[in-house]
């Protein structure tokens, strides 16, 4: 009965370190409506405002079908989104949606990397043109800090439209140690 009981125990805390609790989500915030577009440098309605976005011939928008999310359009090069400055953790994994602007196109289209390494997206097909499919989570390595850069295509260049929306990092959060101002 104890070697039952201690291999359940050691079971559930297995399992438990590898659960993927939610720890950055960006869901591109609300542009309002499908006229209001924005290059990612002068939008501010972010999740996380906290977090510096850059990006190059990308947009923040809506359509009348799809909410706020980041667009990369066809035939543009070097597009790409980064976000720097996110909190890590321990036993991180990322996870986004995906839409394409022509039915077929996969993730193989995508370009990811995590604090400089280029991180291996499961191959995922886009079914339906401008149906978001969500990507599972991919395991990425540790780190306190972590920047993150989507690039589309070849050199950058999208061979259709692409759109990512609800970014996820999952992990189990770093403390980060905040010094408190001195008062007089």
């Amino acid at each position: 009965m104890k070697k039952i009981s201690l291999f359940l125990m050691a079971l559930f805390v297995a399992v438990s370190a590898m659960a993927q609790t939610p720890i950055f989500t960006e869901s591109f915030g609300d542009v309002g409506n499908k006229d209001n577009k924005h290059d990612v440098d002068q939008y501010t309605g972010w999740d996380n405002p906290e977090c510096t976005f850059t990006g190059k011939n990308v947009s923040i928008r809506m359509t009348s079908s799809l909410p706020t999310h980041a667009w990369f359009p066809k035939g543009k090069t070097d597009s790409y989104l980064n976000i720097a400055g996110v909190i890590g953790g321990k036993n991180l994994a990322i996870g986004f949606d995906f839409a394409a602007n022509k039915a077929g196109l996969t993730t193989d289209e995508l370009v990811l990397k995590v604090n400089g390494t280029v991180v291996k997206v499961p191959t995922t097909t886009a079914d339906k043109q401008n149906v978001f499919v969500t990507v599972a989570p991919i395991n990425i390595a540790d780190a306190d800090f972590l920047e993150i850069n989507f690039s589309v295509g070849a050199n950058g260049m999208a061979t259709e439209g692409v759109r990512l929306d609800n970014i996820v990092v999952y992990g189990n959060a770093v403390a980060i140690a905040v010094e408190a101002p001195e008062f007089s």
